[in-house]
């Protein structure tokens, strides 16, 4: 008989090193970026960088026990040989600490997938940060006119 997990994984036809995006918050505006993969005892499973704990395997029954949505899954594009050392890359990153701005969910999976350890969530936080500057500054030049 499938469980619930079984049905989830075949619905969306998920496959060693795709990854699923979930949203952190209910606003949506922060993701949470996990790499699936089934283990030899063909159950499914999830490497996670988690902020507070790092690079680790959980359930997917773990993953999803509290989630409502799921934003987007990003397909592994590789062969079965690049998929094969995606996934050398993700356990090879087991117990790697988090680092919000230098090795965050984000990163990790950039990194499993494609080999770049990339943040796009940080790149827009930093341009947000910057633009929200440059508008109290043109304020702050303005009143001294």
């Amino acid at each position: 008989m499938r469980n619930r997990y079984d049905l989830f994984v075949q619905q969306y036809n998920l496959k060693t090193g795709d990854r699923i995006v979930l949203p952190k918050s209910n606003l949506g505006w922060i993701q949470h970026h996990v790499i699936y993969y089934r283990d030899k005892y063909n159950r499914h499973m999830i490497i996670e960088n988690k902020d507070g704990v790092g690079v680790r395997i959980i359930s997917l029954e773990e993953l999803l026990k509290d989630i409502k949505t799921i934003t987007r899954f990003e397909r592994f594009s590789g062969s079965n040989q690049q998929r094969i050392a995606a996934m050398d890359r993700a356990f090879n990153k087991l117990g790697t600490r988090y680092d919000l701005a230098n090795f965050n969910c984000e990163h990790f999976c950039n990194y499993v997938q494609y080999e770049k350890s990339k943040s796009h969530q940080i790149g827009n936080v930093g341009k947000g940060l910057f633009a929200i500057g440059a508008i109290f500054f043109l304020v702050a030049l303005a009143r001294k006119k």
